[in-house]
């Protein structure tokens, strides 16, 4: 159970959804729940505790080192939808409606040398042209990324610093960088970022 969960169950046994005392009371994820005039907050919050150690000993024994195992379509029946959905971006892919930006290159050293701020795609693809240099996916490589199912392709979507550029300062290409030279990040061949891609 999360917090908000256990604390719910706590108001529930307490005084019931409504502030009614109910100690058979069940938990409908439908019910606006407002806390019991008569409800006792000692208990409420001994409660969360006990369910806090109950999460951290479960936790505590799951076997850290044993790899996910790899999911396919038939281990879920939402995974075919999802990959349904990949289709639309498959087709804008191929066609080169969106590019994604190869990670290589921006992990490369000195790229902060040859692109030391974010471009829009227009001039990325001019830069690309002019240096002969690989900024972006070819569209095969970029269908290949998608269909990998091991996260390859990253999506970076946050405010615009300003109504005009994304990143003014470079503070968001610097992370991105620093992500993709981490180990974290060491997967990750290929990103959509919305004003370059």
């Amino acid at each position: 159970f999360s917090e908000t969960q256990v604390l719910k169950v706590g108001l529930v046994k307490a005084g019931g959804p409504h502030g009614l005392r109910d100690e058979q009371a069940s938990c409908s994820t439908t019910d606006p729940w407002q806390p019991a005039a008569e409800a006792d907050p000692w208990q409420q919050l001994t409660m969360l505790e006990e369910a806090k150690r109950a999460s951290a000993t479960a936790a505590a024994s799951l076997p850290i080192s044993s790899p996910l195992p790899k999911l396919t379509a038939a281990d879920h029946k939402g995974i075919p939808l999802l990959a349904a959905l990949d289709e639309a971006l498959v087709a804008a892919l191929r066609s080169g409606a969106i590019k994604l930006l190869r990670t290589e290159f921006l992990r490369a050293d000195g790229s902060e040398a040859v692109l030391p701020k974010l471009l829009r795609r227009q001039e990325l693809e001019r830069l690309e042209k002019e240096r002969r240099i690989r900024i972006f996916l070819t569209p095969k490589e970029a269908v290949a990324a998608l269909r990998s199912l091991s996260r390859e392709v990253a999506g970076l979507t946050y405010g615009w610093a300003s109504p005009d550029h994304p990143d003014v300062t470079g503070e968001y290409l610097a992370n991105v960088r620093r992500f993709l030279r981490h180990p974290l990040g060491e997967h990750v061949t290929a990103l959509f970022w919305d004003f370059s891609s």
